[in-house]
């Protein structure tokens, strides 16, 4: 039987945020996107150069998240992510597990393909509605990105959990994420996406960097892939499936 992800992981030294957050939190980054089967992720660790680790917290190697994402009431964000419009965004919370912060984050997608991540700590009462106040941060946000405001107001689109696993690299200021176990809810249903497929994300500070050129030599191809148009897609099949069905490519591709 071949090595589980977190056999694969437990072979690499630990590291903790401390660690991470000194070095460089990439806000700002190009991320390259994997859908693959389990076996095939295990490989993609084994092959990772020695100087890559992996975050552990409270001697834990893996995390539970859980995301709330908002959209407009005709799923404009959505649409413009599946259409690849080149300035695009996301608006989601997030939450760790056994961390009672929340943070409201917006990502932007920049005219030269690189993603720029900002984020505030939510206060008050938590719920899965924006308050006036995020509804204006994010509004600041969009318009100091694209030069324009919110076209409407933001509502929760859908919840998705799952669990990650995180490296990093040191040395080529590199970050690692195997998400696996997606489940998205929304209006009392609940689906699994991507099936039994792990998605990894790598993010660094050049589009081609040094882990996706290793991964491109063992034809370990990139995706274009968005965790959020899958899920939505997975529960609303009138919604445009290119996302999922491409993952759903991708996995077999790997099976």
């Amino acid at each position: 039987m071949s090595p589980s992800i977190d056999q694969m992981l437990l072979r690499r030294p630990a590291t903790n945020l401390e660690a991470i957050r000194d070095l460089d939190d990439l806000q700002e980054r190009y991320e390259s996107k994997y859908v693959v089967t389990v076996a095939t992720a295990a490989d993609m660790v084994d092959a990772l150069d020695p100087s890559w680790r992996v975050l552990e917290v409270a001697g834990r190697r893996s995390t539970a998240y859980h995301s709330s994402y908002f959209d407009d009431e005709n799923f404009g964000l959505f649409r413009d992510h599946v259409k690849g419009r080149r300035l695009r965004y996301k608006v989601r919370t997030r939450q760790y597990e056994n961390d009672p912060a929340e943070m409201l984050e917006i990502k932007l997608k920049l005219g030269r393909g690189a993603t720029d991540k900002r984020r505030v700590t939510r206060t008050g009462s938590i719920s899965t509605e924006l308050t006036t106040a995020e509804r204006r941060w994010v509004s600041d946000m969009v318009f100091d990105a694209y030069g324009r405001r919110l076209e409407g107001p933001l509502a929760f689109a859908l919840g998705l959990g799952y669990t990650r696993r995180t490296m990093f690299n040191p040395a080529t200021g590199e970050r690692l994420t195997i998400d696996t176990d997606l489940v998205a809810e929304a209006e009392g249903a609940s689906t699994a996406p991507v099936g039994e497929a792990v998605v990894i994300e790598v993010k660094g500070v050049h589009w081609y960097g040094p882990t996706v050129r290793l991964l491109q030599r063992r034809s370990v191809r990139t995706l274009t892939f968005s965790k959020y148009c899958a899920a939505l897609a997975s529960l609303y099949p009138d919604l445009d499936q290119r996302a999922r069905h491409r993952a759903q490519r991708s996995f077999e591709r790997y099976s």
